[in-house]
């Protein structure tokens, strides 16, 4: 004697889904659960995860890989290397004092002039490049949002 089960029964027992990665720690733990306990699943593999892994191949061949690593500092030097507010009150405080030495003496913002209008969409105002708009350019990045807000943490994933 057979049993069937019918085509289209509504079956509400749980079925655990797992998405993982080719080769990956847990894969025996995976493959125990679904095979050795019994537990009723699905097992497919996230594609997703070799191309990071080719991405991040490609980088260290083509030796871009530390450039890689040292953005992620860049990225998170507002953090430091501790959980800290330190280096963000540092920093806030290196610019406060840079603001006080006036724009037209310096060399580092008459080189950033253009790169920080183009970020800030003021490069097309009718008077870019005239000496009052790169006053209040400049006065401007005292109001910046990374002096107010220490952003989020950048990290590569595990699987990088």
């Amino acid at each position: 004697k057979r049993y069937e089960v019918p085509r289209w029964v509504d079956d509400s027992r749980p079925n655990l889904t797992i998405c993982g990665d080719q080769g990956g720690s847990g894969l025996p733990s995976w493959m125990f659960m679904l095979g050795h306990l019994r537990v009723r699943g699905l097992l497919r593999f996230d594609r997703f995860h070799r191309v990071a892994r080719d991405w991040k191949l490609s980088l260290q061949d083509s030796r871009w890989w530390p450039i890689v690593l040292e953005m992620q500092v860049v990225l998170n030097l507002a953090h430091g290397p501790w959980l800290s507010e330190s280096w963000f009150v540092q920093i806030c405080e290196g610019f406060e004092s840079y603001a006080t030495v006036g724009y037209e003496e310096d060399n580092l913002f008459s080189a950033l002039y253009g790169a920080i209008c183009r970020d800030t969409d003021r490069d097309g105002e009718p008077e870019f490049g005239a000496r009052q708009h790169m006053v209040d350019v400049f006065q401007a990045l005292g109001t910046a949002e990374f002096l107010h807000k220490k952003g989020d943490r950048t990290s590569l994933k595990q699987w990088l």
